[in-house]
């Protein structure tokens, strides 16, 4: 009977207690709603100078005043970023790395073709688009696999003598790769970060400071580099240098917003001199980034410079547009 007595007698503090209790979880979902509803701080901090497209892996470059935002990285006129790539026969990757001339080769497209064009060589035209009944590859690029099919036997045999190497294919991607499985970086990649066959991100954004203030840091007597030393698809202008180390989100124009998936690591790449084709004698700039842009948390045995980035919200881009910082 007492703990009957004491409930009763004590009914009214039971209640107090109850309702206190649903008052502030309800006041704590509503503060979770609001939190979660709230929109981050957008800092601007810069505009877009130049956007780029690299349709052939490893090949040149080209400037675009406006792009389409896509999942698998920047698009024009049906083209998107690092859609094309050279293997040798077994399905290995050809690269600046091995063939550093590949800088040379200039990439055209329109709704149909694709235009190509190198030192020495006749101008090749071919279709952008494999057929169906062509061989199906598949490829994996720093353990991230993914399918392209061959383009014929016109290219390869073009890119095969322009390079002195036989059994030379190129593809198109078919079946995208995805960073979540790269091994080393990929626990900070979405399911959703998709690509053709850029390294590791859709995305690479860089800060037109950072690349002065590597020259600044060369020899007297070390070659000019620029931006085309890096290939970013975005360089953005106006932060300070090295600011790009504390982005984590950013929205370039009215709606495209990019999310960090880790600052970018430099390979030798770094070191081939866009206009000629070849590396340069004394390997700047990566010798010299080794010595103050190391991060360990990054990579002990690589330097880092810009940022490989995944796509949150789609849209257009164009040069020009403002750069925010996004802060939640």
């Amino acid at each position: 009977m007492a703990p009957n007595n004491f409930l009763v007698n004590n009914s009214r503090i039971i209640s107090s207690l109850s309702a206190v209790a649903i008052t502030t979880g309800g006041l704590y979902l509503i503060y979770r709603s609001i939190i979660k509803s709230r929109k981050p701080r957008k800092i601007n901090i810069g505009v877009i100078d130049k956007i780029l497209i690299y349709p052939v892996k490893s090949c040149k470059g080209f400037e675009c005043s406006e792009v389409v935002c896509t999942k698998l990285g920047v698009s024009v006129d049906g083209i998107t970023d690092r859609e094309f790539m050279l293997t040798d026969g077994d399905g290995e990757k050809l690269t600046q790395r091995e063939f550093p001339s590949l800088a040379l080769v200039q990439c055209g497209f329109d709704k149909e073709f694709l235009y190509l064009s190198a030192p020495n060589m006749e101008d090749l035209k071919i279709s952008k688009t494999p057929p169906v009944d062509n061989q199906l590859i598949n490829v994996s690029l720093w353990g991230m696999p993914g399918k392209g099919r061959r383009l014929g036997d016109k290219a390869g045999h073009w890119f095969s003598e322009y390079l002195g190497t036989d059994g030379i294919h190129l593809l198109a991607i078919r079946e995208p790769r995805r960073s979540v499985d790269d091994e080393q970086f990929g626990k900070f990649a979405k399911s959703s970060d998709s690509l053709g066959f850029a390294d590791l991100s859709p995305y690479s954004v860089g800060n037109a400071a950072t690349v002065r203030d590597i020259q600044r840091h060369l020899a007297v007597d070390a070659p000019a580099i620029s931006h085309r030393n890096f290939r970013p698809n975005v360089l953005v202008s106006g932060p300070g240098a090295y600011n790009e180390d504390t982005w984590s989100r950013v929205q370039l124009g009215d709606s495209v917003i990019l999310r960090l998936i880790t600052p970018t690591t430099r390979c030798l790449m770094t070191t081939v001199d866009p206009d000629a084709g070849r590396v340069y004698p004394d390997i700047s700039p990566f010798k010299t980034l080794m010595s103050y842009r190391r991060n360990p948390a990054v990579s002990s045995a690589r330097p880092i410079c810009g940022l490989s980035m995944g796509i949150d919200r789609l849209g257009t881009i164009a040069v020009g547009d403002s750069v925010y910082l996004l802060q939640d």
